[in-house]
């Protein structure tokens, strides 16, 4: 599967040190994310959670500048995590935790169409 970097990269890589700029394409080989051949990280975490989105339908950037927003932007509100925890649709973007909100990976994949869905039920505006 294609990735694309949405928030520049700057920083060691499982291949040594590394520069992915905004709009860089990466490729996910048996979850791993490569540029040009060199394994920059693992797809599932943090790392690429935080600077890179699956692109395989094109719309990657957007999809990780809405994911970012949600998952790493201003702080969720109470009523906003209130709304996360009981509404049935988030069941899948999110862990199973009463104490926290933890995006699964899921959320970091999810269509256009189910981010936009969700940052209408959060109240997000972007």
């Amino acid at each position: 599967m294609n990735w694309i970097a949405h928030k520049t990269f700057d920083r060691s890589a499982l291949g040594g040190p590394a520069t992915i700029k905004r709009g860089e394409r990466l490729e996910e080989i048996r979850g791993v994310l490569f540029q040009h051949g060199r394994p920059v990280c693992l797809a599932a975490s943090q790392a690429a959670k935080e600077h890179f989105a699956p692109d395989g339908d094109g719309r990657g950037l957007e999809r990780g500048d809405i994911t970012r927003h949600i998952a790493f932007g201003p702080k969720l509100s109470e009523l906003q995590k209130s709304v996360i925890r009981t509404d049935a649709f988030f069941r899948r973007f999110v862990q199973d935790d009463p104490e926290t909100i933890l995006f699964s990976d899921a959320f970091f994949r999810a269509s256009i169409l189910d981010l936009y869905t969700i940052c209408r039920k959060l109240g997000v505006k972007l």
